[in-house]
């Protein structure tokens, strides 16, 4: 049986316009995503671990 999820929240993430001098050019943007998903886990207190 699936179980469907929803998380309604909402997380800023820094935005720009990806200029090449810009002050997240050396950011990955996996890192940004992985700092919201860390967000919303800590914010809603989400247990993420893999259930067996």
């Amino acid at each position: 049986m699936a179980n469907e999820v929803y998380i309604f929240d909402a997380v800023r993430t820094p935005r720009g316009r990806g200029k090449a001098d810009g002050a997240l050019h050396v950011v990955p943007s996996i890192d940004l995503v992985v700092t919201l998903l860390q967000a919303l886990r800590d914010r809603n207190r989400l247990d993420t671990a893999p259930s067996r």
